[in-house]
């Protein structure tokens, strides 16, 4: 029996027609977690064929991020807590719980505690969970809602992320800056890391309509 595994990496297109600025985070987010993890596993199994489906409006926008262009959520996590004023943290804890609970929050003690302090179990609205949180409360959420979108694979390989899932609390600015820029420079390899793959013959690549 022959069998071809056809992945198909496909974002729509998240920018804001007016700015140019992506609205949702998830271009970056699965770039840096699936595109990237899958091309640099793939690569230590050469005897592995495989096929790949590139969406233009992905990788328009996967090279927009890692050349540095922001999303609101990445805005957001640069920011320090101690510069925002009530509606920025308010966002925090709208938005940076977006991940699937069981699999990317509950397994790690310290993101699972900001969970259960947010009430969003509760459906407890983020102006009146606030109060409970602190500045370093908001910068671990900062941390974590952009450590876990790292693939198992990078949290392993890249000392940076397994000093920091280690850490687990108490983040620094300085720390949290580091990560966001090894996430850009990650998304930057992605496209060269599937060019490597095609160019060597164990993957071939197509395309779809925009």
């Amino acid at each position: 029996v022959a069998v071809a595994f056809l992945w198909h990496h496909h974002q729509p297109d998240y920018r804001k027609p007016s700015t140019g600025e992506a609205l949702l985070p998830w271009v970056r987010l699965h770039g840096v977690k699936n595109y990237y993890a899958m091309a640099k596993i793939a690569l230590e199994f050469p005897e592995m064929k495989l096929n790949f489906n590139l969406v233009p409006s992905m990788l328009d926008q996967l090279l927009e991020a890692a050349g540095g262009t922001d999303d609101i959520h990445l805005r957001h996590s640069r920011k320090s807590p101690a510069e925002m004023p009530d509606e920025e943290k308010e966002f925090l804890l709208s938005e940076f719980f977006s991940a699937n609970w069981r699999t990317l929050i509950e397994p790690f003690p310290r993101y699972k505690e900001l969970l259960d302090l947010s009430g969003k179990k509760k459906g407890e609205h983020p102006r009146d969970a606030l109060r409970r949180f602190g500045e370093q409360d908001l910068r671990d959420l900062q941390v974590w809602f952009n450590l876990v979108w790292f693939h198992p694979y990078s949290r392993e390989k890249e000392e940076l992320l397994a000093g920091l899932m280690e850490k687990q609390r108490s983040f620094t600015e300085e720390e949290k800056h580091r990560l966001l820029d090894l996430q850009l420079a990650l998304l930057g390899e992605v496209v060269s890391l599937y060019r490597k793959l095609a160019e060597s013959g164990q993957a071939e690549l197509t395309t779809s309509p925009y």
